[in-house]
C-alpha cells in the first residue's frame, strides 16, 4: 500500500511540472521574442505609437501630481518663512 501511495505522489508531481511547463515555455516565448524585437531596433509602428501615447500619459500624470504637490509646498515654505521672520524680530527686540 505504501509503494502505491508513493508511485501517486511521484505521478502528481510528474503531472504538476507538466502542466507547470505549458505557461512556462509561452512566458519565455513571449520575452525572447520582445528580446528580439529590442535588439534588433525593428519595433512595430504600433508599438512606437504605444510609447508616444506612454510618454503622452506620463507627462499628464506628473503635471497632475505637480499640481497637487505645489499648495502644500507653498503652505510649507510660507511657514517656513513666517517662524524666520518671528525668530528674527524676537531675537530684535532683545532683553528689556
Amino acid at each position: 500500500m505504501g509503494v502505491v501511495r508513493d508511485l501517486a505522489a511521484i505521478l502528481l508531481a510528474v503531472e504538476v511540472f507538466v502542466i507547470g511547463l505549458a505557461p512556462l515555455a509561452m512566458v519565455g516565448a513571449l520575452v525572447y521574442g520582445m528580446f528580439r524585437l529590442l535588439q534588433r531596433g525593428n519595433l512595430p509602428r504600433w508599438l512606437r505609437l504605444g510609447h508616444g501615447y506612454l510618454d503622452m500619459a506620463l507627462h499628464q500624470v506628473n503635471r497632475a501630481m505637480a499640481a497637487v504637490v505645489r499648495p502644500a509646498m507653498w503652505m510649507g515654505e510660507t511657514q517656513s518663512s513666517v517662524r524666520g521672520w518671528l525668530h528674527a524680530l524676537t531675537r530684535l527686540g532683545g532683553k528689556r
